[in-house]
């Protein structure tokens, strides 16, 4: 008889300690970072100094003329100022959403006459929801996986990722209160799955819309959401009343007629309520530029057919998987289970919305593929709710395999995580390393051994495997070269900020035995 049989597995914590848990997200970690933030003499930047341009004029201007706020906050406008050629207002290329949900805090605070309250509450208000996204994260896969594996999973994404950062370090960016509004808006849709009410639809159209005022990149997910649940109810594996029964036994059919009436009255409403959710933007729009839909972007959007898509995964620089090593668990887990799953509309709506994500990310060409200097790959965030159900089903089949004890080295793993992101987010934001565009050279070997010289940033690998066959570097050679300083083309290296080229440059060839791993443009 196995002595470790009767073994009892880890005790999952009762119902009132889970709500304490949500009690203390909801309340702790807003306090936390905004503390945090009091404490940082860190000037706002380009990203910030717009969205705190918008909330100042809506709350105090009350005109969209931005000339006074960027006159201020922006010693690069003010030093170059350019302006919109139909309205002579400066332009605003950050969205709207962001400081409509601090708008109430920001006016409570005003009105203690202090600035440094003012931006207290903007990041209490951005990581609030950050911690409601987690806490609904969790609920979302607990009701899958369970709690134990449900808590593992969340924990692995939002605290040993660049996630992390994001929750505790919000500033004045939309990413935190986006990734909470993405995870609300991915909840409601489930929790609804099915019914086919116009009150329903009209709610999500209306959360989905500011989804996509919040960052524009996430407009794919309420469409992906919308299409994939009516096309479900309009083949009938849906029923209208009961809801999800299962993805291997549909639920109640329902007449074709039927079908395709209730289809068309919620699609309608879907359509409807969603352009009320944009509306916000797009009267902020026309009052900016004299257009609805500007051009704000630049010239330069989408490489459909030349995407950056092992970069954006596997770059040592700005790489989901390449900056973040512990999401390889939960990524590989979310694909496992979407393939596994993929009869059901949560599975379904997951795997193509992270599919998409990523290939239009790794198309966006605009100033550069990575986004600037940033922490992690920021553009990814709306793919939160969706690795932590990943990171869940990782985490239960993890458990299953270590049965007797399922908590140790999951625990160990999590916290040694936590503790590598913890130690980067607070180098970086006390300026001891930098992960931006200027001396990234110094991330991850800074704090590495000089192995990776050699064999490159193991998480990396695929990357490395990749350019090893199509380019002919040596192994190792592609980790030196993403996290190289960039440079003009014009001494023969390769420039990262330049958003017509790759990371190994088109038409660039590697000089065979040339120092620095110096590159020549090939003859034509």
């Amino acid at each position: 008889m196995n002595a470790g049989a009767d073994r009892p597995v880890l005790a999952v914590p009762s119902a009132r300690t889970w709500r304490l848990m949500a009690l203390a997200l909801l309340v702790a970690v807003p306090l936390l970072a905004t503390a945090i933030d009091a404490t940082s003499e860190r000037k706002v930047i380009k990203d910030e100094v717009q969205h705190l341009a918008y909330l100042r004029s809506l709350a105090l201007d009350r005109d969209l003329d931005f000339t006074n706020d960027f006159t201020e906050l922006w010693p690069k406008w003010k030093k170059h100022p350019w302006t919109a050629p139909k309205t002579g207002r400066p332009p605003n290329t950050a969205a709207l959403g962001a400081p409509l949900v601090w708008l109430p805090g920001f006016l409570l605070a005003h009105a203690t006459g202090s600035a440094a309250f003012e931006r207290a509450a903007c990041v209490a208000v951005s990581a609030a929801l950050f911690s409601l996204g987690v806490w609904l994260a969790f609920r979302l896969a607990r009701e899958r996986f369970g709690a134990l594996a449900a808590a593992l999973g969340t924990a692995w994404v939002a605290g040993a990722s660049f996630f992390f950062y994001w929750w505790l370090y919000p500033g004045l960016y939309a990413h935190a209160p986006a990734i909470g509004l993405t995870t609300l808006f991915v909840f409601t849709w489930w929790r609804g799955l099915g019914r086919t009410e116009p009150r329903r639809w009209a709610v999500l159209g209306l959360l989905g819309g500011f989804l996509t005022v919040m960052r524009w990149q996430n407009v794919w997910l309420p469409f992906t959401c919308g299409a994939v649940e009516l096309i479900y109810v309009l083949v009938g594996w849906l029923g209208s009343e009961t809801g999800l029964e299962g993805a291997a036994a549909p639920a109640e059919r329902l007449p074709a007629w039927a079908r395709w009436r209730r289809v068309v009255v919620c699609g309608i409403v879907y359509a409807l309520t969603t352009f009320v959710g944009l509306l916000p933007q797009l009267l902020a729009w026309k009052a900016i530029y004299g257009d609805y839909l500007p051009q704000t972007g630049g010239s330069t959007f989408l490489r459909w057919l030349d995407p950056y898509l092992v970069d954006l995964l596997f770059s040592p620089r700005y790489g989901l998987l390449g900056f973040s090593p512990w999401l390889y668990g939960p990524a590989v887990g979310l694909a496992v289970a979407a393939v596994r799953f993929r009869r059901e509309p949560l599975w379904l709506v997951a795997g193509l919305y992270t599919a998409l994500a990523i290939y239009l990310n790794a198309c966006l060409a605009s100033v550069s593929w990575y986004g600037g200097a940033t922490f992690g790959p920021r553009r990814l965030d709306s793919l939160f709710p969706f690795l932590v159900l990943g990171g869940a089903y990782a985490a239960e089949r993890l458990i299953a395999w270590w049965r007797r004890s399922p908590a140790v080295p999951l625990a160990v793993a999590g916290a040694a995580g936590i503790l590598w992101t913890s130690v980067l987010a607070t180098s970086y934001r006390s300026e001891a390393i930098n992960v931006g565009m200027v001396g990234a050279e110094r991330f991850p070997w800074q704090a590495s051994a000089a192995f990776l010289d050699r064999v490159g940033w193991p998480p990396s690998w695929p990357a490395e495997a990749w350019y090893s066959l199509t380019r002919g570097l040596r192994w190792g050679q592609y980790t030196q070269l993403a996290g190289a300083d960039p440079v003009p083309f014009g001494d023969g290296r390769i420039d990262l900020s330049r958003p017509d080229r790759r990371h190994l440059g088109d038409g660039w060839t590697l000089v065979d035995g040339a120092p620095e791993f110096r590159f020549e443009m090939a003859e034509a």
